[in-house]
């Protein structure tokens, strides 16, 4: 942090890091009573999104979004078998 020109110590980023964890946010949304803020962070892992979508849905995504997905080196998932 210092070629920012911030100091911090150790134990200060520790306690940045650990606060903003999946847990601590959604844990900090409900306590705040920001029930749409934490329902949006639903699971706390990356690529979890398709295993909550219909078929349709994900080829709604994958036909809409899928350039830029890959572009980005996001994993785009083949159609489902039928």
């Amino acid at each position: 942090m210092e070629h920012f020109g911030v100091e911090r110590s150790s134990a200060q980023i520790q306690h940045a890091i650990a606060a903003q964890t999946f847990q601590a946010a959604k844990k900090r949304y409900l306590e705040q009573g920001d029930d749409k803020r934490a329902t949006f962070l639903r699971a706390g892992r990356a690529g979890a999104w398709p295993s909550d979508l219909s078929d349709a849905q994900q080829q709604f995504c994958r036909e809409r979004f899928g350039n830029m997905l890959a572009q980005l080196d996001y994993k785009v998932a083949d159609a489902p078998a039928e």
